[in-house]
């Protein structure tokens, strides 16, 4: 044999041994990455569970996050009635799913005008009524053009991430002293009327009915550690967006290690993200510029539980102006109480849930065991005044998957099309028996 054909065999056999030593070390990275998953997050590595995270369409995860961060990391925009609202996104067009209008609102401008061959429904809300008109709406049109199959259906938004009582009231308001019209408005709330106003506002100095984080609004000049930690945020919401983007678009989406580094690391970048804002909340609440501008008028409560009742009397008192609205100008109104993974006995939380959805230590999840009772209590008395209400609290009781995303209130495409059945549910029995829905012309 010759020296060459000795050489050639032996960088074959070579070759093969760092082939199979390569194959056996991923075959252990397979193995092992689900056992160190386990190891560090507390809870078994589900593939199902990462992949449809990674592939997640509509409303995704980054999108959760991002909606429930204060909105002065986002692009928000102070507005004269309403607090604030979204940037409008000019470069974008009207179909693109994530269109801001002109008025600061998702979706078609909410100027609409009635006429028979429409039905405008107005959806008024915080950020879980917004991620059902983005992600469900679909769902409403569906089953009122069974009703009404003669019409064009028109769905408006005007709900926005943060959004509190009495704001829903406001936009409501505004956007009829400028001339829009509705056939129908829906309004989603409950969690961030007595969650928001206690850590955002009243730990700062704030009044508790100025919308959330009133202070960094209405600086006259935004703090510059304030403004450093925006720049991280967005860094790393930037990174966490790039990495996704790799590992949807590759072969590693089909490895049990590639999804477990991804999992880890894009928990990782949530986690920083809720730090920083932490941080930027901490910085508001230490502020010691409190000229009326940031604080509004003074208040006082005696203590948690004055604060409770109060809170949820003016969500009750701004839920019944927009009944009035409502009947003065002709169109139907419906109030649900949003679901929350805090009210007791709301939900047996599973696994995946009590590890990255409950915090119970949180002021909001406090607020929600505290007061969610007395939303329930004060929603029976607006049914008893004829307000159209719907205490939707324990819809997810019997519901052993998971359903909640986040530690705040935010729920899975599950979860928000049970919430959308319900209240297109309400809405349809409630028009079939008051002889509103209307026949197909011969």
């Amino acid at each position: 044999m010759t020296p060459v054909v000795t050489s050639r065999r032996s960088s074959l056999i070579n070759l093969l041994v760092l082939v199979m030593a390569s194959a056996i070390a991923l075959t252990l990275l397979e193995i092992a990455a689900p056992v160190v998953f386990r190891a560090n997050m507390g809870r078994s590595f589900s593939r199902k569970e990462a992949t449809a995270g990674l592939e997640a369409a509509q409303v995704t995860f980054e999108d959760v996050v991002a909606l429930d961060e204060p909105g002065f990391t986002q692009d928000h925009v102070l507005h004269p009635y309403l607090g604030f609202v979204d940037l409008h996104t000019a470069t974008l067009s009207p179909g693109n799913p994530h269109y801001v209008n002109t008025f600061g609102f998702v979706g078609m401008d909410p100027i609409q005008t009635r006429d028979p061959a429409t039905l405008i429904v107005g959806i008024f809300g915080g950020s879980v009524a917004n991620i059902l008109y983005r992600g469900s709406r679909g769902h409403i049109v569906e089953r009122l053009r069974a009703l009404y199959p003669e019409r064009e259906i028109k769905i408006v938004c005007g709900a926005l991430a943060g959004y509190k009582q009495p704001q829903q009231l406001l936009a409501l308001a505004y956007f009829h002293a400028i001339g829009g019209e509705f056939d129908i408005v829906v309004n989603v709330d409950g969690y961030n009327e007595i969650a928001l106003p206690h850590e955002e506002n009243i730990l700062a100095g704030v009044n508790p009915f100025f919308p959330r984080s009133w202070k960094a609004y209405a600086r006259k000049a935004l703090d510059k550690r304030i403004m450093g930690k925006i720049g991280e945020i967005t860094r790393v919401r930037d990174r966490r967006a790039a990495m996704k983007k790799v590992a949807q678009g590759s072969l590693l989406r089909h490895s049990s290690f590639a999804l477990v580094l991804w999992s880890a690391l894009d928990t990782h970048a949530a986690t920083r993200i809720k730090e920083l804002n932490t941080e930027i909340l901490a910085i508001i609440r230490d502020d010691r510029e409190a000229d009326y501008q940031t604080t509004g008028p003074e208040f006082a409560f005696t203590g948690l539980g004055t604060m409770y009742a109060r809170l949820v009397a003016t969500w009750s008192q701004c839920s019944r102006q927009m009944d009035g609205m409502a009947r003065a100008n002709g169109f139907s109104y419906y109030h649900f109480l949003q679901p929350n993974q805090y009210h007791r006995g709301s939900k047996t939380l599973t696994s995946g849930e009590l590890a990255h959805a409950y915090l119970p230590n949180t002021l909001g999840a406090k607020a929600a065991e505290r007061a969610y009772p007395l939303l329930r209590a004060a929603g029976r008395e607006l049914g008893a005044q004829g307000v159209c209400f719907t205490d939707l609290s324990m819809l997810f009781q019997d519901v052993s998957t998971d359903i909640y995303v986040d530690d705040c209130c935010h729920y899975n495409a599950l979860g928000n099309r049970m919430v959308m059945k319900a209240i297109v549910d309400v809405i349809t029995a409630d028009l079939k028996a008051r002889g509103l829905a209307e026949k197909p012309r011969s």
